[in-house]
């Protein structure tokens, strides 16, 4: 019952990560507190280098495929998605810029095709 479902979710996340392990390698674009020292970061950020957000890339891409198979969650997960995906607390972190997050969103939106 769940295996569609699951497989979808493996090749979602599959294409998704190595479109952004391939954006992050090129792009080498670093995270805002490490641009203004003026931003005091809380959290210890996986590496140095911000765009695009993985966060935001998962959880668009996993609610998309989650609502697909399962349209009945979506008063659930959408809110959850829509959370993530403003970030609005990665901001202030300074981990992200706003484009970081829309790049991780756009990025989860183009691996459900591939």
């Amino acid at each position: 019952m769940f295996r569609p479902a699951v497989l979808h979710m493996v090749a979602v996340r599959f294409a998704g990560t190595m479109l952004y392990r391939w954006l992050k390698a090129k792009t080498w674009r670093p995270r805002p507190h490490n641009v203004n020292h003026a931003i005091i970061c809380n959290a210890r950020p996986l590496d140095p280098f911000g765009f695009p957000s993985g966060h935001t890339l998962r959880a668009v891409a996993f609610t998309t495929v989650t609502i697909a198979d399962y349209p009945q969650l979506a008063f659930l997960l959408t809110p959850f998605a829509f959370l993530v995906a403003l970030s609005v607390s990665r901001m202030l972190l300074g981990l992200h810029y706003p484009s970081d997050l829309l790049a991780g969103a756009a990025i989860a939106r183009i691996s459900l095709v591939l």
